[in-house]
């Protein structure tokens, strides 16, 4: 059995990552950590779990947490997971953050966005972006996970076929004809439990609302770029615009794509079955057919990734494809893919306590 243990166990992430583990074969939750609750049984500060889980949360200790488990999942805000990640990795203990600290490379970029010094940058080179379904490889010799962003996750896992594809094509492509555009809607649960200025999530304000916020400046977006400029060398203009709805949980993404007509390969007959190529051995990724469109009611409490590819214009000599994905922000974008890379790093089955929808 893994001995695995959560930090930050009462916010939205937390929650959902001891609810999976609790129905994991091969994981054993050896300790819950929580700065405000410690000592208070785990059914009490989860309504959920009262009476299920009767697990009593401790204290924040580095030593206790080491002591006890073998995997540390953090589920903290920004700067936590560089202040305490190191001595838990000296200690010999493997990490998955699920906070943003380790997945933006550049450390300009990560200081520019989240407004904070950066004092792990040496993990940063030894640190792996943990999106499973392009970095397996990788996720298997790590010790320390960086999860990726929810708007992220569901924005690469819409478009890395397409990038993919594209690179083999960048001898007969522009820079300037390439342009991508992602409108992504995410659920109230996305902002967390406490007040958010920026997404307005208090249920008065959000009920019957649509609401765009930070256009073209979402702290997501570097680590969107970051994909691309490691899997191609094409330079892509790209836009971001997210906007919150008035659902409790799921993000769809939709993404615009233009490209210049110049190869048989970028029709969209190609495409699509390059899509169903590319993810046919994806447990947690559903490529959707012609005629169906993805949405977020088909994938909430589980950890799937439902995409749909779409025609789009074709004028002046350029097409246009539209791609949706659809994934529940707090498992697929959060905690599933973290016990997902748990997984992979120990080498267990990466379906293991992910096959069925979650409490």
């Amino acid at each position: 059995m893994i001995k695995a243990g959560i930090v930050g166990v009462t916010g939205m992430a937390g929650e959902e990552v001891l609810k999976i583990l609790l129905g994991h074969p091969e994981v054993e939750i050896t300790y819950l950590g929580s700065e405000h609750a410690a000592g208070t049984e785990t059914g009490e500060i989860i309504p959920e779990l009262k009476g299920i889980c009767r697990i009593k949360l401790e204290k924040i200790d580095l030593s206790v947490m080491t002591e006890k488990a073998d995997v540390l999942l953090l589920c903290k805000e920004a700067g936590f997971g560089m202040g305490i990640a190191p001595r838990i990795l000296k200690a010999g203990k493997k990490v998955i953050d699920l906070g943003p600290d380790f997945r933006i490379s550049d450390v300009k970029l990560f200081e520019k966005y989240y407004k904070i010094k950066h004092t792990a940058k040496k993990l940063l080179g030894e640190a792996v972006y943990g999106l499973p379904e392009l970095y397996r490889d990788e996720i298997k010799r790590a010790s320390l996970i960086a999860n990726p962003g929810c708007y992220p996750t569901g924005a690469i896992l819409a478009i890395a076929p397409l990038i993919k594809e594209l690179e083999h094509s960048s001898s007969r492509l522009h820079n300037s004809e390439l342009s991508i555009f992602i409108s992504a809607y995410s659920g109230l649960s996305g902002s967390g439990k406490k007040y958010n200025l920026k997404t307005k999530n208090l249920f008065v304000e959000a009920y019957g609302n649509l609401r765009p916020y930070e256009v073209n400046t979402h702290r997501h977006i570097p680590e969107i770029q970051q994909f691309l400029k490691k899997t191609s060398k094409l330079d892509f203009e790209v836009s971001f615009v997210p906007h919150t709805v008035p659902i409790d949980r799921g993000i769809l993404s939709t993404v615009f794509v233009k490209l210049p007509v110049r190869s048989a390969r970028l029709t969209y007959g190609h495409i699509f079955e390059m899509y169903k190529k590319f993810y046919e051995n994806e447990p947690f990724v559903r490529v959707l057919g012609e005629n169906e469109v993805a949405q977020t009611s088909s994938v909430i409490h589980t950890n799937m990734c439902e995409i749909s590819v779409h025609r789009g214009q074709e004028s002046d000599g350029m097409h246009s494809f539209v791609v949706i994905s659809a994934i529940d922000n707090l498992i697929k974008g959060a905690a599933g893919e973290a016990v997902q890379n748990l997984n992979i790093m120990c080498g267990l089955d990466q379906t293991a306590g992910l096959q069925f929808r979650s409490i």
